[in-house]
């Protein structure tokens, strides 16, 4: 079973792995690519999710409520 709450590091660690997928998508898009509809719905996956993970740096005691 994980753990509910995380902390600054292990949150950190998975919006900088989140960071890199969205950034993927958006140089594609930029430049002209297309992403596949499976990278878009992870794009915007991600994109939620790295908001939720901001809350949680922003308000450590909501951590087990974000989770």
């Amino acid at each position: 079973m994980e753990h509910l709450i995380k902390s600054s590091k292990e949150i950190q660690d998975e919006l900088d792995e989140l960071t890199a997928l969205i950034e993927g998508v958006e140089f594609v898009i930029d430049y002209g690519g297309r992403p596949t509809e499976e990278e878009y719905l992870e794009y915007q996956s991600a994109i939620e999710r790295r908001d939720q993970l901001t809350k949680m740096l922003d308000n450590p005691e909501d951590e087990i409520k974000m989770q």
